[in-house]
């Protein structure tokens, strides 16, 4: 079956082969100028299809044999390098063209050319690549000037489309550099894509008040063209990737977009890179992707109420904007909206967003305040691409109850923001969300929030206080990493798992309690938990937890006491190696299974147990065990003085503490005991001067 398709193909190519040399051929006419090729119409009139001759300044016949010259056939004159002018009769109603067959295509040395009043349509490609050609009449009659016609008349100064033409087709004038001027008359309808593209000298242009629609790359790298006006008849821009109508006119200063326009298409003014002013009509519905893109001279822009979205990179790089009005009804920011756009002072997010891009307002470092309101469910993130990434003048922001999700990087880099407000409806805080924000002292997590993710307040170096709250269930790896500021952390009820580095280097910690409700404590080499937490001089570990990962608390050099819960199974490689003035470790479980290099450095450390406790020896880690079990005995009233006896197990050390109301504890060490020989006698000498006098034994 494959072959007998492949041989039937062969052979229809082959016939139209064959039979092509009889339909061009024709009847020859001679006159002054030369052979002309015709061929008959059937209504008395000819076309005529080829020319043999050396005239440089043609007049094309009106009639031929008593026929009526009606039509110029495609490839007529192709390639005539002598001709130099033609004139076109009014007898003449189409000029021929096609892809590769224009009329007059290739004629390099033609330099002008008079078209008849009786033409109604110049084919495509009719006069396409006649490089010389400097002048065109078109005569009153043409309606259509169809695609490629003049496409790379590159020596064209002027052109003068009629009041009859309706239609400039796609790429029509494409690559006249030199065309300074286009008139078109006023009953164009439609200009179409590419029309003008290359037109570099094109200095301006009139666009006709009946035109309701402009192609994509229509005015394409008009670089000389310094304003237009868009009429209200208009519905369209074209746009496209490379291909926005107005894309690449470096020398626009001023645009005037007319009300009917509904849509702006992606890229329409692209790279307009000395556009001022820009008005834009009340019927605009939607600024597509990269519209305005690097219009980097751009200051101000209004975007009116019936704007419903933004499109994505749609004012990317408009480093001059310092203002943009955004209309009401506007429901989506897209990606990269506003990125780059430096100079960008403040911002009105509407009631109505939905949604905020990732890196909308990117790099926006000029921006001081951002509202986000309730209406908005997400702001995009992703790595170099927050929304607020890079706003280095941003010192607040408040986030409004509809977001859900702060997306990661979404504030990355602020390094000026002091104050977030989030909304209650927030449950996840991303990765990064807030890393680099080195200034934020001041952040209340909602009450929703479920999951706080990695790197999330990496380096807050000025947050000084954290309450996460019972909602949380997870603390990300890194999550307050280099947070050297912070002095108190509560971490809420219902985390589970705090994460490897998640308070690594927070230099000002100087005491941390885990609930039950964690499972896991995160490590690993350079990555511990609270490694580095130099200030930390306490650590109570909760019941839930059963892995305390390797590093967890490296090089805590002031840690002096550790409560670990009866549930750990497992601490992994060096997890408090380098807490030199580590004195006690108290265990509430069994002896758990323990890593290589546990205590080292720690030559003050004492490991105690309590009793019904297993597994235990008189070392464990290579540090000095103890049975923890002391007992106040016999409180007595001597004098002013109350005493009273501890006993446990001999050698223990252990320190009296006292505050006044254990409801709200304010515990002070009053003496370190030695229980010699398995006790020993307090005495505190003052107190009988206080109403009330609470007692604890702690480890030293």
């Amino acid at each position: 079956m494959n072959t007998k398709r492949k041989l039937i193909r062969i052979y229809f190519l082959a016939a139209a082969w064959l039979a092509f040399p009889f339909a061009v051929q024709g009847q020859t006419f001679t006159n002054n100028y030369g052979i002309w090729n015709y061929s008959k119409n059937g209504n008395g009139s000819a076309t005529i299809t080829g020319y043999s001759g050396s005239a440089g300044n043609l007049t094309i016949p009106d009639t031929i044999n008593s026929l009526t010259v009606s039509s110029i056939g495609a490839s007529a004159f192709y390639s005539s390098s002598a001709l130099k002018s033609v004139t076109i009769p009014d007898s003449v109603t189409s000029i021929g063209g096609g892809f590769g067959q224009g009329a007059f295509e290739g004629c390099t040395s033609l330099t002008n050319a008079m078209i008849g009043n009786g033409v109604i349509t110049i084919g495509s490609y009719a006069f396409f690549s006649c490089s010389a050609l400097k002048s065109v009449t078109i005569g009153n009659g043409v309606i259509s000037i169809e695609s490629d016609a003049f496409y790379s008349c590159s020596a064209l100064k002027s052109v003068t489309i009629p009041n009859g033409v309706t239609n400039i087709g796609d790429s029509a004038f494409y690559g006249c550099a030199s065309l300074t001027n286009s008139m078109m008359g006023s009953n164009v309808i439609g200009i179409g894509s590419a029309t003008f593209e290359g037109c570099s000298s094109l200095t301006g242009v009139t666009i006709p008040q009946n035109v309701t629609s402009i192609g994509s790359a229509a005015f394409y790298d008009c670089s000389a063209l310094k304003s237009v006006a868009i009429p209200n008849r208009v519905t369209s821009i074209g746009g496209g990737f490379g291909e926005g109508a107005f894309e690449g006119c470096a020398g626009l200063t001023n645009v005037m977009i007319g009300n009917g326009v509904v849509t702006v298409g992606s890229y329409a003014f692209f790279s307009c890179s000395a556009l001022k002013s820009v008005t834009i009509g009340s019927g605009v519905i939607s600024l597509e992707s990269d519209a305005f893109y690097s219009c980097s001279a751009l200051k101000s822009v209004t975007i009116p109420n019936s704007v419903t979205s933004i499109g994505d990179s749609a004012f990317y790089g408009c480093a001059s904007l310092t203002n943009a009005m955004m209309g009401s009804n506007v429901t989506s920011i897209g990606n990269e909206a506003f990125e780059g756009c430096s100079r960008l002072t403040g911002v009105t997010i509407p009631q109505n967003v939905t949604a905020i891009g990732t890196a909308a307002f990117y790099d926006c470092s000029a921006l001081k305040s951002v509202a986000i309101p309730d209406s908005v469910t997400s702001i995009g993130g992703g790595f170099g691409e927050g929304a607020f990434e890079g706003c280095t003048s941003l010192t607040n922001a408040i986030i409004g109850n509809g977001v859900t999700t702060i997306g990661s990087y979404a504030f990355f880099s602020c390094s000026a923001l002091k104050s977030v407000t989030i909304g209650n409806g927030v449950t996840s805080i991303e990765n990064d969300a807030f890393d680099h924000c080195t200034s934020l002292n001041n952040f209340v997590f909602g009450n929703s929030v479920t999951t706080i993710g990695d790197e999330a307040f990496e380096l807050c170096a000025a947050l000084a206080n954290v309450t996460i709250p019972d909602s949380v269930t997870s603390i990300g790896n890194l999550t307050f990493d280099g947070c050297t500021g912070l002095t108190n952390i509560t971490i809420g009820n219902n985390v589970t798992s705090i994460g490897y580095g998640a308070f690594y280097s927070c230099s000002a910690l100087k005491s941390v309690t885990i609930p039950d409700s964690v499972t896991s404590i995160g490590g690993g080499f350079g990555e511990g938990a609270f490694e580095d937490c130099t200030n930390l001089a306490s650590v109570a570990i909760g019941n839930g937890v059963t892995t305390i990962g390797s590093y967890a608390f490296f090089s805590c050099t002031t840690l002096k006491s550790v409560t670990i819960g009866n549930g750990v199974t497992s601490i992994g490689d060096s997890a408090f190696q380098g807490c030199a003035k580590l004195k006690s470790v108290l265990f509430e479980g069994d002896a758990p299974i323990i890593g290589s290099s546990e205590f080292t450095g720690d030559s003050n450390a004492t490991i105690y147990y309590l009793p019904g406790t297993a597994g235990w020896g008189a070392t464990f880690g290579g540090r000095p065990a103890m049975l923890w079990n002391p007992q106040m005995q016999s409180l007595e009233v001597s004098g002013n003085q109350l005493g009273f006896t501890i006993t446990g197990a001999s050698n223990l050390v252990v320190v009296v503490q006292a505050c006044s109301d254990p409801l709200n504890p304010a515990w002070s060490p009053l003496a370190t005991l030695t229980l010699t020989n398995g006790s020993s006698n307090f005495s505190d000498p003052i107190g009988t001067n206080y109403a009330n006098r609470f007692y604890r034994i702690s480890s030293p």
